[in-house]
């Protein structure tokens, strides 16, 4: 059993702080088609500790054998923030939780059942004390790990609050160390939010013994309001995801709650541990690797953030800064991203640079390889920043996991007044085959050739394409969603030309569907 005194547990013990809990790599890759890969999410977890993450809920381990595994191999390699897995109350969820954290320097259980009557009657089949007992013996389970348990009272937006001060009470009095209450659907708004945790807290006995924590789900656009009301009325521990990714309309964004927390400290009076530097790199990791772009009007992160289009704004800015601007760009880590590097620099150069990004390749073959793509990259652009060196070892990735369609040769034509038309060979487990078609574009030749091969039956969800960096001559980052038999999967794929990024994001998706990974949802 752990006993490990970790950040948190000092954070808990101070009104004046707020921990918070990222749930990117756990609620954020329940996105449609935002799974990762083990090595994704390993990536991911080492910039949320560079970040100053306090609890990374790093996934479900009885989700899957690949979700176990990158658990586990996440729990041994961070070392200063502390690495949580999620568990149904069921003996065999906590025990794989259980497992799955047992190297970390600091480990926690996430436990969970739901506490409303819809949820009860219709999920569960369940009576109140039925849930009761199950809750507090998943408490009990999870104690035989670790000492850092947090329970959490799924639905709790629609339950009884008697109901809800009676679990909480008995959980309590079982060991649980923080006590998380969710707007898992996303229903409230801030006022009756703030009022629900100020309550219980208020009725709940020993509420001072445990730290008050809330996840908020977007569906009504108001996750961070109703997490920064919760904070007013008690909480000290705040759920959330990079770039507010999470299950439909998404979770509360960690860098709006931190940067609101920062930014009207006049109000909220509370400090976190985020190096809020690292917000800007770690946004732009996360938009990379999951293929979920991040909206120029987004808040802190979006392209448009700190940018002024009228003419009084401008003049505004440049006579004084805080005339338009309540945040530094720079404070969250806008224009810190450019790389000294260049084609004529060496393999340790490249090297030293990503272990500063936090990106360990595996192999020297693998490092040889990204290396070679590096320099072929900067005989390509003018300058070269991190986002492209992420780029760059995301689509390594792309292509080299579990590529059943692999492309060998591409040819697309196109010029006005003609209709576009590409010639695609691809290889299928080693055997190649060719097809040409015609099409709306060069993208559109392109893909209608490949599956004049393939026959994969998938419909495209999406398309988007996003540049990188600034520039004409930036990579273009290109994301596609296909759906097929229920299943949704997101493909990415990088280059300086937009076609055969295009290209390369299709047989990604492609190739996710054809290895098709089952996984267990938590909410079913």
């Amino acid at each position: 059993m752990s006993n490990i005194t970790t950040n948190n547990e000092k954070q808990a013990n101070s009104q004046s702080s707020v921990i918070i809990f990222d749930t990117t790599l756990r609620d954020g890759e329940q996105s449609p088609g935002a799974a990762m890969t083990k090595e994704e999410k390993i990536r991911i977890a080492k910039q949320l500790e560079k970040l100053g993450v306090n609890v990374i809920e790093a996934g479900f381990a009885a989700a899957s054998p690949g979700d176990f595994q990158a658990i586990s191999e996440i729990a041994s390699i961070v070392k200063n923030s502390t690495v949580c897995s999620l568990a149904r109350a069921s003996e065999n969820d906590v025990r794989k939780a259980g497992e799955a954290i047992k190297h970390a320097a600091s480990g926690r259980i996430h436990t969970f059942i739901a506490t409303s009557k819809i949820h009860m009657e219709n999920k569960l089949r369940m009576t109140e004390d039925q849930v009761v007992e199950r809750a507090v013996q998943a408490v009990k389970w999870a104690l035989e790990y670790t000492d850092d348990v947090e329970f959490s009272a799924e639905d709790a937006v629609r339950s009884e609050i008697d109901f809800l001060v009676r679990i909480f009470d008995a959980v309590i009095q079982a060991g649980a160390k923080t006590i998380n209450v969710p707007d898992t659907v996303g229903y409230s708004i801030p006022f009756s939010w703030g009022e629900r945790m100020r309550t219980l807290i208020e009725q709940v006995p020993n509420s001072d013994k445990v730290v008050w924590s809330t996840h908020c789900h977007n569906d009504l656009g108001m996750a961070v309001a109703n997490s920064l009301a919760a904070v007013r009325c008690g909480a000290r521990q705040v759920e959330c995801t990079i770039n507010g990714l999470g299950e439909r309309a998404g979770n509360a964004s960690l860098e709006e709650v931190v940067m609101a927390l920062r930014t009207r400290k006049d109000f909220f009076n509370l400090d976190t541990s985020i190096d809020t530097t690292q917000i800007v790199p770690t946004s732009k990791l996360v938009s990379t690797i999951t293929g979920y772009p991040v909206q120029p009007n987004k808040a802190i992160v979006g392209a448009n953030a700190f940018a002024h289009e009228s003419g009084i704004h401008q003049d505004g800015v440049l006579k004084h800064r805080e005339t338009y601007e309540i945040m530094r760009a720079e404070d969250v880590g806008w224009g810190t991203n450019k790389l000294t590097l260049g084609k004529l620099s060496g393999r340790n150069a490249f090297r030293s640079r990503l272990r500063e990004l936090g990106i360990d390749l595996g192999s020297e073959d693998a490092l040889n390889t990204a290396f070679a793509r590096f320099k072929d990259l900067a005989d390509k652009k003018s300058e070269i920043f991190d986002e492209d060196i992420q780029a760059l070892v995301s689509d390594e990735f792309v292509r080299d996991t579990a590529e059943h369609y692999k492309l060998v040769y591409m040819q697309v034509t196109s010029q006005m007044g003609e209709r576009p038309h590409a010639i695609v060979t691809l290889s299928e487990d080693g055997v190649e085959q060719r097809a040409e078609s015609d099409g709306g574009g060069p993208v559109d030749a392109a893909f209608k050739a490949i599956e004049s091969i393939i026959n994969s039956n998938s419909e495209l969800l999406l398309y988007s394409v996003n540049n990188i960096t600034s520039g004409t001559d930036a990579q273009g980052e290109v994301t596609v969603r296909l759906s097929k038999e229920g299943r949704i999967v997101n493909g990415q794929g990088a280059d300086t030309d937009i076609v055969i990024a295009s290209v390369i994001a299709y047989l990604n998706g492609l190739n996710k569907l054809y290895y098709k990974a089952e996984k267990l949802n938590p909410q079913v």
